[in-house]
């Protein structure tokens, strides 16, 4: 499985890309909202993690 994580917090995205990996879950960042589109649309991804209050 193949996830995005888009979170600015990078502490809170590391302790989640920790958790998944565990579970054998292949994440990828991003850091901010256009860097989170750019990613989406380049690559496919089967769960994406979004940060309710994330700035563009």
């Amino acid at each position: 499985m193949k996830t995005l994580i888009v979170e600015d917090d990078r502490d809170l995205a590391l302790a989640m890309s920790e958790y998944l990996e565990l579970h054998n879950v292949e994440c990828d960042f991003a850091d901010n909202g256009a860097s989170g589109i750019t990613l989406a649309l380049q690559h496919r991804y089967d769960c994406l993690i979004l940060d309710n209050m994330l700035p563009i």
